[in-house]
């Protein structure tokens, strides 16, 4: 029974594509729409895909059959580069769709890629976890280590404490240093942070890692952790909270546009490792000048002043003359 209706469907479109096998040597690439794969990034995936060809993961390439009888590949061209690259594909299959010109296949082109959602990382961990690949189980060992595990979703705001959204940085660092260097940059962020939501990760586990890896390898990461310096590596760490380790970060970038986000934090966090406990130590203050101390010189006493003479009433001094009686010693005439 048909849900065109109730649904409110549309009518199929175009014709039934025909499964064959064909020959790489028959198979050609139109330019005039085709993304070109001279590029690094395509010429690592080509590669990838010859080196570790499997037949379980090659979908049918899809290709137009123009009027004139031609194969154009419309989808698939990473996979023919591949075959040809190897030299031992005598087959592929192909989905051959009879398409009128290059403007329809251009077209087609587009839709396919505009309708194919890529895959977020968060999706692809969910699916090697649960294929336990062997470097995604060891990710988690150390997770589990550190009391941590990769959050269900990648929203970070509602992440609890432990929870890490940073997929990417786990892979990097294990594929190129090693599970145990990763389980001991965990071990310092949890010890660092603990209790804390771990809004900045991404940054943290790279900071870490940077410090880490600088000072040990893979088969002696797990001894220096029980070495005084994983203790200075907790404390430089929790000493700074992590949204100024992402700011201190960003300064470093203005300051060195030419680096990318990674080699700043590598930078930011590894410069602050080698300058740790060096304190700037201030210069003594100058000496106060001091005042010599006052010392009390005894003095002469003054001489006492002469007693002023007593002055002598008019009167007295007339009787005094008349009958020559003498004057008081020091009395004024």
């Amino acid at each position: 029974m048909s849900n065109l209706g109730r649904l409110g469907l549309n009518p199929q479109k175009g014709t039934m594509p025909v499964l064959q096998w064909m020959p790489p040597s028959m198979l050609a690439i139109d330019g005039s729409y085709q993304r070109t794969i001279d590029n690094p990034a395509s010429q690592k995936l080509i590669l990838r895909i010859a080196k570790f060809w499997d037949w379980d993961l090659c979908q049918p390439l899809v290709v137009s059959r123009r009027p004139d009888g031609t194969q154009w590949i419309v989808d698939g061209q990473h996979r023919l580069a591949a075959a040809v690259l190897r030299g031992d594909i005598q087959q592929l299959p192909c989905f051959i769709c009879n398409y009128p010109d290059a403007a329809t296949e251009a077209q087609r082109f587009v839709d396919f890629n505009r309708n194919r959602k890529a895959l977020k990382p968060l999706d692809l961990w969910k699916a090697a976890v649960a294929a336990e690949e062997p470097d995604t189980m060891a990710i988690i060992g150390a997770l589990d280590a550190a009391g941590m595990h990769v959050h269900h979703s990648s929203n970070n705001h509602s992440m609890p404490p432990g929870a890490v959204t940073a997929i990417g940085a786990l892979q990097r660092t294990v594929a190129k240093y090693g599970v145990n260097v990763l389980q001991v940059s965990l071990m310092a962020i949890a010890k660092a942070y603990e209790g804390q939501v771990l809004q900045y990760n991404g940054t943290m586990i790279g900071g870490s890692v940077a410090i880490v890896a600088r000072e040990c390898g893979d088969a002696t990461a797990l001894d220096w952790q029980g070495s005084p310096s994983f203790s200075s590596l907790i404390k430089l760490l929790g000493g700074t909270s992590q949204r100024d380790w992402y700011e201190k970060i960003a300064e470093v970038k203005k300051q060195e546009p030419d680096l990318n986000f990674q080699r700043a934090i590598n930078k930011c966090f590894t410069d602050a490792w080698a300058n740790r406990g060096r304190e700037i130590v201030a210069a003594p203050p100058p000496p106060v000048a001091r005042l010599a101390p006052t010392i009390d010189i005894p003095r002469k006493p003054e001489p006492a002043p002469a007693p002023k003479p007593a002055s002598i009433d008019p009167l007295a001094k007339a009787i005094i003359e008349k009958h020559g009686i003498a004057r008081p010693a020091g009395a004024k005439a």
